[in-house]
């Protein structure tokens, strides 16, 4: 990535900003004014974690939990999920209880999921608030 802006995000991620970490893996991600690399987008995500960016954390555990161009680890994508829920992060609360409804990467737990989608709908993700509507198996939810 050539421009000024991708290099001022770089230099601010380097620094610790966990914001600007997020901003430019959402650039690698999607290949935007650069070659998409979802490699280089997972590594800046997990900086944004370690950084204390709960965004970082929850767009690592999906990046994991999807497998974006890297192998599927859902064992590191509940981690990163839960790390994010517990700090606010809604979708990651989402997904962390999709994960524990429907026991991919963990046993199914459906007291887990319940505390999970309610997190969810609390933090403004709506699909997590009326969870006898989701799906209790897999069934493409994560594809």
């Amino acid at each position: 990535m050539q421009s000024s802006g991708g290099s001022d995000l770089q230099r601010a991620c380097d620094g610790g900003d966990g914001n600007s970490c997020v901003a430019l893996g959402a650039v690698y991600r999607k290949g935007i004014g650069t070659n998409r690399d979802p490699v280089r987008a997972l590594e800046l995500f997990e900086a944004a974690c370690r950084a204390g960016s709960s965004r970082g954390c929850g767009l690592a555990g999906q990046t994991y939990l999807y497998g974006d161009g890297v192998s599927v680890d859902n064992a590191k994508a509940m981690t990163d999920l839960d790390k994010s829920c517990h700090h606010d992060y809604g979708p990651g609360c989402f997904d962390a209880g999709m994960m524990y409804r429907t026991g991919v990467g963990v046993s199914v737990d459906e007291t887990l999921a319940d505390e999970r989608f309610r997190a969810a709908c609390d933090l403004g993700v709506p699909r997590g608030c009326d969870p006898e509507e989701l799906p209790s198996a897999i069934s493409g939810i994560f594809q």
